[in-house]
């Protein structure tokens, strides 16, 4: 069967009865995106296998790749009978015994969550929405910030075929549960599905605009009868979430207020004041001082002279071996800006070395490297991450000190600094993991942090992986390093050196303990 462009089938795979095995399935798709000639490197069919074949995530790098790959594409109206075959094998997978009836359990569940989002050029979001293998479990575990991010729906066609899907769901969820499937009376996949739907930024009244209006306006009380949390359902307010998130039209979220349930209006009137606060921090710290008006380390203090040659040292490093990396460096602050943020964080202030390393770059672009996972924030980011660090344990009774700045923040964990009352040369560098409830000194200075970073590039204990096209950290190697130069630090999380627990105050050093919530 020759291929016809937008949804071909591929003739290797057809031929077969069935799909033996995940490196089939992963076979299959390499076809369709070979064949689509959609250009993937060797390192990137390598990892788009790995994604099916063996549990690997995405990587922001990887997504952002295949996003671009993928948007604009529209898929040929009709479902190919691959999908067909995938289905039937994630039913009853050829090694493993086959599902007692009406069974909902799904092998090899993130396998197929990574196989939904890689076949989405080929093939409409409503038709894999149809098959028996996307479920409830799925819905719940598919990212949806990646599904937006991919502009699905892409046009009125999928946005009417997925609003179609939405009406064909179920009007209950099947959880998996510690005591077995339990039946809750949730449409959740319909209400996911629609917040997809509502996600989607159209200009407006454009016709997918339009159309998304018109849904909104008379679609069935129940998409948007979102409960709170219900018990053994996890996510189950998750609808509501997105939709708060992500609609920003005022007249669509005019409608929400109204025909929304109470955890709808409740999560729309709490992103409103998020968004404020948000442009509020952002608009604070909006520099007077015209671009390249003055040098980063013009006015730094005398003790932070030795810390601005090294960053110079490390940054022309950089260029000469590794200039994709200085291309993710965001443009330093400027004084007025630093002013700015000492206002907002008074009576404390950062620490003449943080400050000195905003002023030589204001963290990374989104998806660049530079000190691994997870990477520094802009001041913006970083002052809005600290007011709602402060409000979010003030509202849960937890135990914080407002003299800790979270700088970095990504899936659980924190870098966090330290601010001082008055002008003090340094701060440690801070890894926290709210689940171990621990933070633990990674650096003792950040003199100490860039040496460290600059002698483990210089080793290869940070390194490109050729094969993987990335950068990579080899743990072992740098911690290593990292001990050289900070032998106080803690030594690993097992140790109790450098560690503090943060629910035990008493263990604080003082000027956390002075300024504890």
């Amino acid at each position: 069967m020759a291929s016809s462009g937008h949804g071909f089938e591929t003739p290797s795979r057809l031929g077969c009865a069935m799909l033996q095995s995940l490196n089939d399935i992963a076979d299959l798709v390499l076809d369709l995106w070979r064949e689509a000639e959609l250009p993937l490197t060797q390192a990137e069919q390598r990892r788009l296998r790995s994604c099916i074949t063996s549990s690997q995530h995405f990587t922001a790098k990887f997504s952002n790749r295949l996003r671009e790959l993928i948007n604009h594409r529209e898929p040929n109206p009709e479902t190919p009978a691959w999908l067909e075959m995938i289905d039937d094998f994630f039913q009853a997978p050829p090694d493993r015994p086959m599902p007692t009836p009406g069974q909902r359990n799904i092998e090899y569940m993130h396998e197929w969550v990574a196989i939904v989002e890689l076949i989405l050029p080929f093939v409409y979001f409503d038709a894999i929405v149809r098959t028996r293998s996307f479920d409830d479990d799925v819905m719940g575990r598919i990212e949806l910030a990646y599904l937006v991010a991919l502009e699905i729906p892409r046009n009125v066609t999928e946005a009417q075929r997925l609003y179609d899907a939405i009406l064909s769901c179920p009007q209950e969820r099947i959880q998996a549960t510690v005591y077995g499937w339990e039946t809750i009376p949730q449409p959740f996949m319909a209400q996911m599905l629609f917040a997809l739907l509502l996600s989607r930024h159209a200009e407006p009244d454009s016709a997918l605009w339009r159309f998304q209006l018109q849904c909104l306006q008379t679609c069935p009380d129940y998409l948007l009868d979102i409960p709170e949390l219900v018990v053994h359902a996890p996510g189950s307010y998750r609808p509501a979430f997105w939709l708060a998130y992500q609609v920003t039209d005022p007249l669509f979220i005019d409608i929400l207020l109204e025909r929304g349930s109470a955890e709808v209006q409740k999560r729309v009137e709490e992103n409103q004041e998020y968004r404020r606060k948000r442009r509020r921090d952002y608009q604070l710290l909006e520099s007077n001082t015209p671009d390249q008006a003055e040098s980063w380390f013009d006015g730094l203090p005398e003790s932070q002279r030795s810390f601005a040659a090294l960053l110079m040292e490390f940054e022309a490093f950089l260029q000469e071996h590794a200039p994709d990396i200085c291309e993710g460096l965001r443009p330093g602050i400027q004084n007025d800006q630093l002013q700015k943020l000492n206002d907002a964080l008074s009576p404390l202030r950062l620490t003449d070395d943080l400050a000195t390393l905003y002023k030589w770059h204001n963290g990374i672009e989104y998806g660049g490297f530079l000190f691994g996972f997870p990477e520094l924030f802009p001041i913006e980011e970083v002052l809005r991450d600290y007011h709602e660090t402060i409000e979010m344990c003030k509202n849960a009774g937890g135990e914080w000190s407002v003299a800790l700045l979270p700088v970095a923040y990504e899936s659980q964990v924190y870098r966090l600094a330290s601010l001082t009352t008055e002008s003090q040369a340094s701060t440690p560098m801070l890894y926290h993991d709210i689940v171990e409830g621990t933070v633990m000194v990674q650096h003792t200075t950040l003199f100490q942090m860039i040496q460290t970073y600059l002698q483990a590039y210089r080793e290869g204990a940070v390194y490109y992986d050729e094969a993987e096209e990335d950068w990579e950290i080899d743990e072992d190697h740098f911690n290593r390093i990292r001990l050289l130069y900070s032998p106080n630090a803690s030594m690993d999380s097992g140790s109790t050196q450098g560690v503090y627990d943060l629910y035990e105050p008493e263990s604080w050093p003082p000027e956390w303990q002075a300024h504890r919530l």
